[in-house]
């Protein structure tokens, strides 16, 4: 039996789905990350290996029987690292369609479930990609957390220990965040968080995770919570208009991605309002499918 293969290569972990040609879902699997950024071209292989192998055994398939396969990972829209991801494949054993792209794209392609429209995702990072009817393609953003990625859930929650400070300091309105983020990282006074913020084990998820704080302040009407998710849902915003502009789309599908953006109900409110505004035939809706099977669909087309 011929099946596909579509793989979401994060930073953080990846995932494997193996589908046969009627769209099934025959296996599920997930592993370390295989990002080309932030891992080595040895480590990448190892983690594919094992997850190519293990759908193997699931399925009782063989790698010979794949028609296509599809791996989406952050840096791989650059030819020399896009190359690096395609000979692993081919050393993993892979022989005939290898598709090799951007996160971003097969975010898109499992967001809208196909190829035309835009995606917004606001995770640990923050970027912004679409595609109109004539195949152009814009994206915005994604420059990471040192010069970039505004409106993600680590410049939340940078901003979030910004303010808490502030208000220690009286530079700032006093805030509910205080409280909510000595009680999360076990703290008794606002000092002590220096000692956790700057410990060489702290990296940006550790960060992210605190913008849910900002987003529990926002449900007792908090001053200084409000004023940072008005801020992350501009920023988001901009780089939606962005790309809605340079690719001159008017309608169809926006669709939204990462967990600071879809689980957190004041900042997708805000960001989906400010669309509204300006572009009132978008219509803007979480994922529809993954990343993951994003890589599927791109993996289908090139059969």
């Amino acid at each position: 039996m011929e099946y596909i293969i579509g793989i979401d290569g994060g930073g953080t972990k990846s995932r494997l789905l193996l589908v046969d040609s009627k769209d099934n879902l025959l296996a599920v699997c997930e592993g370390g990350p295989s990002n080309i950024n932030a891992t080595s071209a040895d480590q990448i292989k190892s983690v594919l290996q094992e997850l190519v192998y293990e759908s193997l055994n699931k399925t009782g398939l063989k790698l010979s029987q794949c028609i296509s396969v599809c791996i989406g990972t952050a840096g791989a829209g650059r030819p020399a690292e896009k190359e690096i991801v395609r000979a692993i494949l081919k050393e993993i054993g892979f022989s005939k369609k290898i598709i090799v792209t951007n996160d971003v794209e097969t975010a898109l392609y499992g967001g809208v479930d196909g190829n035309e429209g835009v995606v917004v995702i606001s995770g640990t990072g923050s970027i912004c990609f679409g595609r109109n009817k004539k195949g152009q393609t814009y994206r915005c953003g994604g420059w990471g957390h040192v010069i970039g990625d505004e409106g993600s859930g680590y410049d939340i929650g940078k901003r979030v220990v910004t303010a808490v400070m502030k208000s220690f300091d009286g530079r700032g309105p006093k805030t509910e965040m205080k409280n909510l983020l000595l009680n999360k990282l076990k703290v008794h006074h606002p000092e002590e968080l220096i000692q956790y913020i700057y410990r060489n084990d702290i990296g940006k998820k550790e960060i992210a995770s605190l913008a849910e704080i900002a987003s529990e302040a926002c449900s007792d009407h908090d001053e200084a919570a409000h004023s940072i998710i008005k801020y992350a849902a501009h920023e988001l915003y901009l780089s939606a208009v962005t790309v809605l502009n340079h690719l001159e789309i008017s309608e169809g599908i926006l669709s939204t991605g990462g967990g600071a953006l879809n689980k957190n109900l004041y900042l997708r409110q805000a960001f989906t309002q400010l669309v509204n505004r300006s572009h009132p035939l978008i219509q803007v809706i979480p994922m529809k499918r993954d990343a993951a099977w994003g890589a599927v669909i791109m993996a289908k087309e090139e059969i």
